[in-house]
């Protein structure tokens, strides 16, 4: 095992770099599953990135044996196998007869022994799911659960950062949005107010429609752009009642 603590300090320094060096998360996540199949000797590793808020699973990365049963499931099928509320690690034994897992593929099915699952909260109700499964039926030792743990928590420091740096990036957007409307409003004194009423109707519509948080922030912000043409036009084409000739137009 001493070796293979050599590779893990190896690895767990090269993500660290990655991570403060701004490598994508997806390729910091490749390193990471890739990482994990080789030092454990496991058949494969996957690495879910779900949102609980949405329900959906927003990224799935693996390697190894392409194992359907676990890589083609939908979010509440995974929830299902991996069940947060059961303990911080899911253990499945003997994945060939545990009703858990669906037969997507009864060929990959009756290829995989035991599983171990865990848990990494990232930012919000985004979630990640670190699982490793392997041939025979076989469970981890202390320093192999210390390994899993401790990589499948760069993972989730890695997407930390990405988020939040967008979360960032979102907020200074929304300012700009904002500045546009005032410069708007400030054209057009009669409409004053009309963008912002616009966008209140539009958000109030798509959150009755269901759409996901993103999507209503997306529909609100067009609400307050949707008269930005404005800017760029004579008042007095503004303020004029009737129809606008074909130059004008």
């Amino acid at each position: 095992m001493s070796e293979d603590y050599t590779t893990f300090f190896r690895v767990f320094s090269q993500v660290s770099k990655a991570i403060h060096s701004g490598e994508s998360t997806t390729e910091i996540l490749e390193n990471i599953v890739t990482n994990i199949k080789e030092i454990l000797g496991a058949k494969g590793c996957i690495y879910w990135i779900v949102d609980h808020g949405t329900q959906k699973i927003e990224t799935m990365i693996s390697h190894g044996f392409p194992y359907r049963n676990l890589t083609d499931v939908d979010y509440e099928t995974l929830n299902q196998i991996f069940d947060s509320e059961q303990g911080p690690l899911i253990y499945i034994e003997d994945a060939k007869s545990d009703g858990r897992i669906p037969e997507l593929d009864t060929i990959g099915k009756k290829s995989v022994g035991s599983i171990a699952g865990m848990f990494f909260d990232i930012i919000g109700s985004t979630a990640g799911i670190l699982a490793v499964y392997f041939y025979n039926r076989r469970e981890l030792t202390i320093s192999e659960l210390e390994i899993l743990t401790a990589l499948g928590e760069q993972g989730a420091i890695a997407l930390h950062k990405a988020l939040s740096y967008d979360e960032k990036m979102l907020q200074n957007l929304r300012q700009i949005v904002e500045g546009f409307t005032l410069a708007l409003e400030a054209k057009d004194e009669k409409t004053h107010g009309h963008s912002v009423k616009v966008a209140r109707f539009a958000k109030l519509i798509a959150e009755e429609m269901g759409l996901a948080k993103s999507e209503i922030e997306t529909v609100y912000h067009g609400g307050l752009l949707h008269d930005i043409g404005k800017i760029g036009m004579d008042d007095d084409i503004l303020e004029r009642l009737g129809i606008l000739s074909r130059k004008e137009m």
